[in-house]
């Protein structure tokens, strides 16, 4: 949800928050946290939610729009930054149907 949250954040053309920044780093220690699935759930569907409503409030005229990424400001578009947000949750979804086959 992180990553997601940081890519569309940066497909608006915007620079990640401090908020966005302390759960970046909170990130590196999640082994170390419990979480209850119906919190994780209900987080999910929220980021969802709002990826929705940015997807569907994006102009095509934007697409190609060159955005700046992290702190070194690479160079990328609006489509580029839609298409890895999509890909990268597509893997986790992956990860996630895969361990609750496993569990």
């Amino acid at each position: 949800m992180g990553s997601l949250d940081r890519l569309f954040t940066y497909a608006r053309g915007e620079s990640l928050s401090e908020e966005q920044l302390a759960a970046l780093a909170a990130e590196k220690t999640i082994y170390e946290r419990t979480f209850e699935p119906a919190q994780l759930a209900a987080e999910f569907s929220a980021a969802i939610h709002r990826a929705h409503a940015q997807l569907r409030a994006t102009k095509e005229s934007e697409l190609l729009t060159v955005r700046l990424v992290g702190r070194a400001r690479l160079p990328s578009n609006t489509i580029g930054l839609l298409v890895h947000a999509a890909e990268h949750t597509a893997r986790h979804v992956g990860q996630l149907m895969t361990t609750t086959k496993v569990v």
